[in-house]
């Protein structure tokens, strides 16, 4: 791996990179961008989010990345899908994405907006800065705000249509609380996989605004319980981290004795065939 990130410069704003065995030509002009990429490119990110990817590959796949930010999961599954639909609400990442899609190509349909329950316009809360992949609806204080257009899962199953098979990659820092139902929903109809990153930390840090350290806890430990009780309605969870089954145990593991709450991501795959 250390050849590999070597050789990951940036060059003319550009750089060269391979994201699990595939080469990729992606835009590094910006030094957050760049930092990024090299990670990436040394293979110490996110690779059950790759495996996940790669083990549903197939002309006959449309894979929708809700929170693509600059679209590592975006390029890398245009070349094991069929179809990309891709979601992302920040401007900086979104010009930075649809460089990575031009650059290398595929049937991406990018779509420069948010998720939510209803259609208007969403407060996005930017901590680190527009461009970053921290991004939240979740509200911090001091944070850049900017106003974002949304769309709702009702019109994202329209866009998706009559796909054969359908995966999803949703990372949206937090809101996913908030729209769990209407993305349960989605995932049923259209008997879709998720790899769905949970952020109970985020709550747990706006919590704290208003209630002890250990009553924010328990008010994020019930959220997040009647999340996954809810996803385990629709199908089968698994934590990626450790590839074995989500547990109330681990849950409270998550929540309780770390200094700090733990986020993780679940892989869900639903019961049965779409309704």
């Amino acid at each position: 791996m250390k050849a590999i990130e070597a050789t990951a410069a940036v060059a003319g704003g550009k750089m060269q990179i391979v994201l699990q065995g595939v080469p990729f030509t992606v835009a590094a002009d910006r030094p957050e961008a760049a930092k990024f990429w090299r990670k990436a490119n040394s293979g110490r990110w996110e690779a059950d989010t790759f495996e996940f990817i790669s083990r549903h590959a197939g002309a006959d796949l449309t894979f929708v990345d809700i929170g693509a930010w600059i679209g590592p999961m975006t390029i890398y599954a245009s070349k094991h899908a069929g179809r990309v639909i891709a979601l992302v609400p920040d401007p900086v990442a979104h010009k930075d994405l649809v460089e990575n899609v031009r650059l290398n190509g595929g049937n991406v349909d990018i779509w420069h907006v948010g998720v939510d329950n209803i259609e208007g316009k969403l407060t996005l809360y930017a901590a680190a800065g527009l461009g970053q992949s921290t991004s939240s609806a979740v509200k911090v204080g001091g944070a850049e705000e900017i106003n974002i257009p949304v769309v709702t899962f009702d019109q994202l199953s329209e866009r998706v249509g009559d796909a054969k098979r359908v995966i999803v990659k949703i990372d949206i820092e937090g809101h996913e609380f908030t729209v769990a139902d209407k993305l349960i929903a989605f995932a049923k109809r259209h008997n879709a996989p998720m790899h769905l990153s949970v952020h109970p930390r985020i709550l747990y840090d706006n919590a704290k605004g208003t209630l002890s350290k250990l009553a924010a806890r328990r008010k994020i430990h019930r959220q997040t319980k009647t999340l996954i009780d809810k996803l385990r309605a629709i199908g089968t969870l698994t934590d990626t981290e450790t590839g074995r089954p989500m547990t109330d145990f681990t849950l409270w593991q998550f929540i309780f004795p770390r200094t700090r709450v733990h986020n993780f991501t679940l892989e869900v795959v639903p019961h049965g065939p779409r309704a």
